[in-house]
């Protein structure tokens, strides 16, 4: 087993990336292995469609021909 907790492994891994930078970079590495599929996507990250078309909004990442899912 290796040295150091967790949460020292993480943030050695992660440097000082702030929560909002992670969970961008996780957001664009689903949808680059989903092919663009938004809700592959949405999928292997654990959440809706509808909660990643509000992150994609948060991080300027949506596209004008995205259409978000009718509530």
């Amino acid at each position: 087993q290796g040295k150091g907790s967790s949460a020292e492994r993480a943030r050695s891994l992660l440097g000082e990336m702030s929560l909002p930078e992670i969970e961008r970079m996780f957001v664009e590495l689903a949808l680059r292995e989903s092919g663009g599929n938004k809700s592959r996507a949405a999928e292997l990250l654990g959440i809706t469609r509808r909660t990643l078309y509000g992150r994609l909004a948060r991080f300027g990442l949506l596209e004008e021909s995205d259409h978000p899912p009718e509530e």
